[in-house]
Formats: C-alpha cells, sequence, structure tokens
C-alpha cells in the first residue's frame, strides 16, 4: 500500500472502528480476537502518525502471538529493521515468512537490497519471480517501490521534500502528517502528535 493510500485508510469509519475496538480491548485489560491485518494496519497508525514505536512494537507482538504464522506482523517487523538499518536480521525475519511467494514479501525483499545500495539486484531479484506474477514491467515496480515506500524507510533520502524525514534528521518525523493530516490525528492518549 503506498503511504498517500495508508493515511487516507487511516482516516476511513473502518479503521477508526479498529483502532477504537483496539484501544477499547487494551483499556479494559482483555484482548480479544482481532485479525493479525488489523493489529498491523493499528501497529502502522501507532508508527507512522503517533511515532509510537514502542506501542507500534506491542501491537506486533500481539498480533505474533495470536496469529505466529501471518505475513503482516512479520513484515512490519522487517521494515522496523530496515528502518534502523539492520538488514541482516530484517533478511532473516523475511526469511523466516512461509509465503515466500507472496508479492509483499518480494518487494520488501527488494527494498532490503535497495537500501543496501544493490538496486540492481533488487531488480534482478524481482525479474526472477514466477512467471505466474503479472510482473511484465518490474522496473517500473521497482521504481514504484522505491519511490512510494522507500523515502519514508531510508533516510539518506532527506534531500527530497517529499521523503518523509525533515531535514538534517535521521528519524522519520512525519513530513506529510503535518501537511496532509495535521488535525485529524486520532484521540487516542497514546498518540503524540
Amino acid at each position: 500500500m503506498r503511504l498517500d493510500d495508508d493515511l487516507k485508510y487511516f482516516e476511513s469509519e473502518e479503521f477508526k472502528e479498529i483502532l477504537d475496538r483496539f484501544e477499547a480491548m487494551e483499556a479494559s485489560g482483555t484482548m480479544g480476537y482481532m485479525d493479525a491485518d488489523d493489529l498491523a494496519d493499528v501497529a502502522d497508525y501507532y508508527s507512522l502518525v503517533c511515532h509510537d514505536e514502542e506501542h507500534a512494537s506491542e501491537v506486533i507482538d500481539l498480533a505474533l502471538r495470536l496469529h505466529p504464522d501471518a505475513i503482516a506482523p512479520y513484515l512490519f517487523k522487517a521494515r522496523q529493521c530496515l528502518i534502523a538499518k539492520k538488514y541482516k536480521e530484517a533478511e532473516a525475519i523475511i526469511s523466516s515468512i512461509s509465503e515466500q511467494d507472496n508479492r509483499e514479501v518480494i518487494f520488501l525483499r527488494a527494498e532490503v537490497l535497495i537500501c543496501r545500495g544493490e538496486t540492481a539486484g533488487a531488480l534482478a531479484f524481482i525479474n526472477e519471480i514466477d512467471a505466474s506474477e503479472d510482473m511484465t514491467q518490474p522496473m517500473s515496480l521497482l521504481t514504484t517501490t522505491a519511490s512510494t515506500r522507500l523515502p519514508r524507510w531510508q533516510p539518506d533520502l532527506k534531500s527530497s521534500p517529499r521523503s518523509g524525514f525533515a531535514h538534517g534528521n535521521s528519524r522519520p518525523t512525519c513530513c506529510w502528517h503535518t501537511t496532509v493530516m495535521p488535525t485529524h490525528c486520532h484521540t487516542s492518549s497514546r498518540c503524540l502528535t
């Protein structure tokens, strides 16, 4: 999902209901069942919008306890490793995912290569994808991945105003949050914005 799509989703009634349900369960101290993808979305929200990495990690840990075979929590953990430039750890997490042919897994593996400066390797990896996947234009897909996803993970791209990082800061500061969603942050007491 592109960053703009993430933001729109965080403003949707569907996501607000998921977040309200999660926070109500959390406040009551009793966690009922929640889908792994929903928990990963909540973690993304805490990470991207609220800048609360600790709470995001707690949500992902819960998702992994409830759904040890789900892909979304592992993708989140691997992306967090990418942010911290822990590429070997990210690769280990990606390798532990059972569905290696999953499109998100494939693109995340390519993102790791891009972060390592191995763009040619990322393109070669994408070109090797099973022919059953519709990948007729791998270069455009790689470019899309780099331009829509990588900037929020790669602080070295801080010279771009669309990079998602404040100039001179190596931590994601959510520049898009202040320009796109300045007053739309959820009223969660855990949200730091």
